[in-house]
């Protein structure tokens, strides 16, 4: 299923179903600018579809089985949302096996915005297919948001994949991805130990965990030598003392206008008539006579 208006496929097919009714088929022929572009479009095994060389004409045969407008989303029951889900997915899984990653994170995006799992009895089937389509979807959006370098937003979609299932192995070896990338070692840490106690032997895990172990370790001198060198700078930058020399002079200085005040100070004392200041120097006088 296809949903015109959301960019699912090329502008020319979109316009083509434009003009589609239920039952209908046509052919649609479209040049390379409404086609896929000056970029193409790799081949997939997965899709079992060829290549498409960049700047290329594209001939298409349409069978339009059903018309379902958008104007209903806000009343679709449980049932139609879950199959508008399962045609995302698909949609989702094309994009995605041709590398292309945006268009796929949209269609997952989707997928997780209008699939509440919490809508369906506990152990129904349809909870079952619910939460297996919401889980696939949120781990290939991580996948494709990596891709893209959008590692904040991967590291949301990780955790609203394990708010529905905490113990899924390919989510928690994401999440550990996401959080080593992003430096957040004790998520990284509680992933992993999650991960490690259920599957002791699982040789991605403990390749992920050695790989961890070196990443902090990369980390950890980064973060020190960039400390040397912000307290190397911080020191350079310091304002330097004054010379010890200057001191000197002037400890000097001082000490040679002390020495020359003294000896007017003490023919002071004596025009002054001081007796008890100049007997003691008399009697020492005598004493050394002696």
């Amino acid at each position: 299923m296809l949903r015109v208006g959301d960019a699912d496929v090329p502008p020319g097919l979109e316009l083509a179903l434009r003009q589609q009714q239920d039952g209908t088929k046509c052919v649609c022929k479209a040049e390379w600018r409404f086609a896929y572009g000056d970029v193409g479009r790799p081949a997939s095994d997965d899709e079992k579809t060829k290549s498409v060389p960049p700047n290329s004409a594209v001939t298409w045969t349409i069978e339009t089985h059903r018309l379902w407008y958008k104007e209903c989303d806000d009343t679709m029951t449980p049932g139609e949302m879950l199959y508008d889900a399962r045609n995302k997915k698909v949609l989702g899984n094309e994009h995605f096996h041709h590398e292309n990653w945006k268009k796929a994170g949209a269609n997952y995006q989707e997928v997780l915005k209008g699939l509440n799992v919490w809508n369906y009895e506990e152990g129904d089937p349809d909870r079952i297919e619910a939460e297996e389509i919401y889980i696939h979807c949120g781990n290939n959006l991580v996948y494709a948001l990596m891709k893209m370098d959008e590692w904040l937003k991967a590291e949301k979609a990780v955790c609203d994949v394990l708010t529905v299932a905490p113990d899924d192995k390919k989510s928690l070896y994401r999440a550990t991805q996401v959080a080593m990338h992003l430096s957040k070692w004790p998520e990284a840490d509680a992933a992993l130990k999650i991960a490690m106690e259920t599957w002791p032997n699982h040789k991605q895990f403990r390749d992920l965990y050695e790989t961890l172990r070196e990443h902090k370790r990369k980390y950890r001198e980064r973060k020190a030598k960039m400390s040397a060198k912000m307290s190397k700078n911080l020191f350079n930058s310091a304002p330097k003392p004054k010379p010890a020399e200057d001191d000197e002079s002037d400890s000097n200085s001082d000490s040679d206008s002390d020495a020359e005040d003294a000896p007017a100070a003490a023919p002071a004392a004596a025009a002054a008539g001081d007796a008890p200041a100049a007997a003691p120097a008399a009697e020492g006088r005598r004493c050394a006579v002696m």
